[in-house]
């Protein structure tokens, strides 16, 4: 299951995706069901493992690097994670699915 994901995260923009744009449309969601409890802690739960999942398998990958070109200058939006930098990013994910269940 992790060599899937890895794959699908290693296509470019759906890194972006997952790690940033999803986890402020839970917030957005979450913002919006104000009244029902049950709904925001099933939201949150269903973010922060979605969050550690994708964590997990950058972890798990050997050295992730993409580019992104922004203009006709030569600038690049790059980013690179090595497994120690990772590990650091799954314990961060992993702490926020113990703060959501305790929560």
């Amino acid at each position: 299951m992790f060599h899937a994901v890895s794959e699908w995260l290693s296509g470019g923009v759906n890194l972006l995706l997952c790690m940033v744009v999803l986890p402020a449309l839970f917030g957005v969601v979450l913002w919006m069901c104000k009244k029902s409890h049950f709904l925001q802690t099933l939201l949150v739960l269903l973010s922060s493992l979605l969050n550690t999942l994708f964590a997990f398998v950058l972890y798990g990958m050997d050295d992730f690097v993409f580019n992104i070109p922004l203009t006709t200058f030569g600038f690049a939006y790059s980013f690179r994670i090595d497994a120690f930098a990772s590990l650091f990013l799954a314990f961060t994910a992993g702490m926020f699915v113990l703060i959501s269940l305790y929560t």
